[in-house]
């Protein structure tokens, strides 16, 4: 696929300045420049009309990791957004605004009462999915593990630099350097995400049972019969 682009790249670019060189030609004035930039726009034309690199249109939230934290404002390197090199890139550090209307959450461990209430609702859950199973009937999906962090509201202060954030806004962010935030939320470092920890003590959902195929069909070998144990 980089082949491809880079190869619709140089096309790009020769047919536009070679086309530009016969109508200014050049030795004229402003000859080479204008061969640059047609071959530049020819460039830019032929890929977007691959859509080998997807764009969106409009961005209302981005992920990063905070570099600096201030009273009202913090400052996070982000990823590129704009896969087409040709197009205007967007800036990969932003400066977030934090007013007081900024909602600001965190995923917080929950206290243990809650965890083993937790547990004890998954706990039956999985007792009804292994009857179903023993029954012959069709079960529902698996029950999923819970969740032993919660959302918590937290201040500005409390963000640490190096932390995982994703930022939302009221307007299209795609290639500001400023993003006024409506909302911010801060992820637990190490933790992967909601519904990922299992705590120490809870059981893990069981595996998608695995039915055994018999070959069948001319040209099917006979199945191999179990080996004694000794």
């Amino acid at each position: 696929m980089i082949v491809v682009g880079v190869v619709l790249l140089v096309a790009g670019a020769t047919a536009g300045y070679l086309g530009a060189a016969g109508k200014c030609g050049p030795t004229g004035a402003g000859g080479g420049d204008k061969g640059y930039q047609a071959g530049y726009e020819a460039a830019r034309k032929k890929v977007a009309e691959t859509h080998m690199f997807p764009q969106p249109a409009s961005m209302m939230n981005i992920s990063g990791t905070v570099v600096s934290v201030s009273d009202n404002k913090l400052v996070m390197d982000t990823p590129q957004v704009i896969l087409n090199p040709l197009e205007p890139q967007a800036p990969t550090q932003r400066t977030v605004n934090v007013s007081s209307d900024t909602e600001i959450k965190s995923q917080v461990m929950k206290d243990e009462a809650q965890q083993q209430k937790d547990r004890a609702q998954f706990e039956a859950e999985m007792t009804k999915f292994n009857e179903a199973l023993k029954s012959g009937k069709t079960p529902p999906a698996p029950p999923m593990p819970p969740n032993a962090f919660e959302e918590k509201k937290i201040k500005i202060s409390e963000i640490k630099t190096g932390a995982q954030i994703m930022v939302s806004s009221a307007s299209d962010i795609l290639l500001a350097e400023t993003i006024d935030a409506t909302a911010i939320s801060v992820s637990s470092s190490g933790l992967g995400g909601p519904g990922t920890v299992i705590p120490p003590g809870m059981t893990p959902p069981p595996a998608s049972p695995i039915i055994p195929i018999a070959p069948t069909g001319p040209g099917a070998a006979a199945p191999i019969p179990p080996v004694p144990a000794p």
